[in-house]
């Protein structure tokens, strides 16, 4: 599914159950416009809601539990209104793996579709096939009134967060994603019960296809609990991590791969001009380092790189004020412009050029110091594209042999995202890390803040 800026919903893929939307039984290779207006999205196993800018929800796709929420159990192949939900003004969404919830703007949380497990929260185990009342617990010592503020579902359990900050749970609790330590594993829970914790909280993420939970704190840390990844056992209540990102809390903690929510993709591209495809830049790429037709020479350990002025002053910034006119020494215009840069090695500088005329950068995965250099001369050059190029590459080649000279230079760049994600890198890997060449040849005090940190997840 894709929801763009204006309210269109497309679908693509399978479409066994009419999951599509489309009147069309068959699966599709490419995006159908399915709807407008439309402002949130949620998916299921096999159907999806659709909330509109008038607060209706639309429902389509399998419908074996009632989850489409219109008095039967009839698979819909294109979006139908729910009724039930007409009198109100609907403000939120969700879907577990057969159930559905919905969240008004006063507060009121409905629920209907599959309970096996009592997820819907409505003191039984009865599937529903239209929207119910989930009677929440009075808050009685309260001085303002206190509703539902937001909802997730795994797959058969749900999160509820009231506009206090507290979270209650109810559902299936095979894998303690219910975050209760009073609730039996065996048994989980038909009503929403409170998880206790003396933090309060201002979101909650799970996914339909996950006995997995998860919750930010008011001060922004991930709190994470349930089926957990790297975890002999599932962690039975809320478990505070040093992440501050539910992505980055669904990659490392979550068992399975999946994608906690609605992304957002950045469809207008990056601000230098791309025109990819083209001859035009086809021969831009080929004349990179072309010794017969330059008017630009970086010298770098007697090595040369021959480039173009007019380019580079519109590929970047910082190379457009160091071309600039007032900062060039040279009698004869004509000449080329030589510049010698003491910085950088020849490697580096070499592949940032060539990013900069082809957009790929290639540097080994395993070429730990080059990728270091690489990051160093981005944040020098205020390339927030590079930035983002290496730190994704150094994710993804995070290992145990670099974990360490990665970590400093984490902390020397302040990316604290990535030194957290480091940290939890390090404690699940501490034995094998702690023998590695790269620990043994930290600075002690770099040392002590990488182990101290890695003691904070394991209370």
């Amino acid at each position: 599914m894709a929801l763009t800026e204006n309210g269109e919903l497309f679908s693509w893929g399978e479409n066994r159950f009419g999951q599509l939307g489309s009147p069309n039984s068959f699966e599709s290779l490419e995006p159908i416009l399915i709807g407008n207006h439309i402002i949130s999205l949620a998916c299921g196993a096999n159907h999806t809601l659709a909330l509109t800018k008038s607060g209706q929800v639309f429902a389509w796709g399998r419908n074996n539990y009632g989850q489409i929420g219109i008095n039967s159990n009839t698979d819909q192949s294109i979006p139908v209104k729910i009724i039930a939900l007409e009198p109100h003004f609907i403000k939120m969404i969700q879907c577990g793996g057969s159930h559905s919830m919905a969240v008004t703007e006063n507060g009121t949380l409905y629920a209907w579709g599959g309970n096996s497990f009592g997820q819907l929260g409505l003191g039984n185990c009865l599937h529903q096939i239209t929207p119910q009342l989930v009677k929440m617990p009075k808050f009685k010592d309260s001085a303002i009134k206190v509703v539902v503020k937001s909802i997730a579902c795994g797959e058969h359990h749900s999160l509820i967060l009231m506009s206090n900050g507290e979270i209650y749970s109810c559902g299936r609790n095979n894998h303690c994603q219910l975050g209760s330590i009073s609730t039996p594993t065996s048994e989980g829970s038909c009503v929403p019960i409170k998880i206790t914790s003396t933090d309060r909280f201002i979101t909650i993420v799970s996914h339909f296809d996950t006995d997995f939970s998860m919750a930010i704190s008011t001060a922004g840390y991930c709190y994470v609990w349930g089926e957990c990844a790297n975890e002999e056992q599932p962690i039975r209540q809320p478990r505070k991590t040093p992440l501050i990102s539910k992505q980055d809390a669904f990659a490392f903690y979550c068992r399975k791969s999946v994608t906690p929510s609605l992304f957002r993709m950045d469809l207008e591209g990056r601000s230098r001009i791309r025109m990819a495809g083209t001859r035009i830049i086809d021969r831009l790429r080929q004349s990179f380092n072309d010794p017969k037709a330059y008017d630009v020479e970086f010298i770098i350990d007697s090595q040369s790189i021959y480039v173009h002025r007019g380019y580079l002053q519109l590929a970047s910034n910082y190379l457009n004020r160091m071309l600039a006119d007032e900062w060039i020494d040279r009698e004869n215009e004509k000449e080329p412009i030589t510049i010698t840069i003491l910085s950088y090695s020849y490697k580096v500088f070499y592949s940032y050029l060539r990013y900069l005329y082809t957009d790929s950068l290639e540097i080994d995965d395993d070429d730990n110091q080059c990728w270091i250099e690489m990051l160093d001369l981005a944040h020098c050059f205020l390339e927030e594209d590079l930035l983002q190029k290496c730190l994704d590459s150094m994710r993804h080649s995070l290992s145990i042999v670099n974990c360490c000279h990665y970590y400093q230079a984490a902390i020397r760049f302040r990316m604290k995202d990535f030194e957290n994600e480091i940290v939890i890198f390090f404690f699940n890997n501490i034995f094998d890390v702690c023998r590695s060449i790269g620990f043994k040849s930290m600075a002690s005090d770099l040392c002590k803040s990488l182990m101290s940190a890695a003691s904070e997840i394991a209370i």
